[in-house]
Order: C-alpha cells, then structure tokens, then sequence
C-alpha cells in the first residue's frame, strides 16, 4: 500500500492550529507550508505518471509545474499556476531564514494546497 499524500495537508492543517502551544511556533508553521506543499505536489506527480507522462528527475518541481501550466486543460493550468505559488511559499519556508513566516502565510498555503487538491479531483 503507498503513502497517502493526503496526510501531509493534514497534518500541515494540524502543525498550524497547535503551534501556539509548541516552544517552536515559527518551525510548526513553516514545516506545515512545506507539507502542504509537497502533499498536493506529490499528489499530482503521481497523476502525471498515470497518465504515462515521462517527467525527468531533474529540476522536477520545475517541470511538473510546467506540464500543468502549459496544459491545454484549464483545470490543470490553473493547478500549474497555484502549485507555483505554493512552492514559492514553501522554498521561502524552507530556505530563506531571515524572512518571517507567519500564521497567516502558513494558512494560505494551506488553504491554496486544498484548492489545488480539490481541482486534482475534479480532472
């Protein structure tokens, strides 16, 4: 049985209602930014490899996020459009120490990785 995606925005939904209890707040709510992130990115990696799409290992997030946005589909564009945004906010997460990542930055990125889950369901 494979891992379900799912649970990273789960959890990441989780890691924001409870990180004003933790002693480490700003990690709770950057760690849920990233597992939004790769939850829904995982999610529609997989819908591309069952539709046989050869997808290179790499740069892979540049071009998964390209395979969508240059779709035909507009459902799949605007899923290449939101996925972008995301992992903008998840690499600012991830990577950029100096930039202060906020309850309301870690909401929308999990509020944007629920539309673009709700937007996989619908292909």
């Amino acid at each position: 049985m494979s891992f379900n995606w799912e649970e990273y925005i789960q959890i990441s939904d989780y890691l924001i209602k409870k990180h004003l209890k933790s002693d480490i707040p700003e990690a709770y709510l950057r760690s849920a930014i990233s597992r939004s992130y790769y939850g829904v990115f995982n999610l529609a990696k997989r819908r591309l490899e069952n539709k046989g799409k050869i997808i290179p290992d790499k740069n892979i997030h540049f071009h998964i996020i390209r395979m969508y946005k240059d779709s035909l589909n507009p459902t799949e564009s605007e899923i290449g459009g939101a996925l972008e945004r995301l992992r903008k906010e998840r690499i600012t997460a991830d990577y950029k120490e100096f930039k202060v990542v906020n309850n309301y930055k870690a909401r929308l990125g999990y509020i944007l990785s629920c539309q673009i889950l709700e937007l996989l369901n619908r292909l």
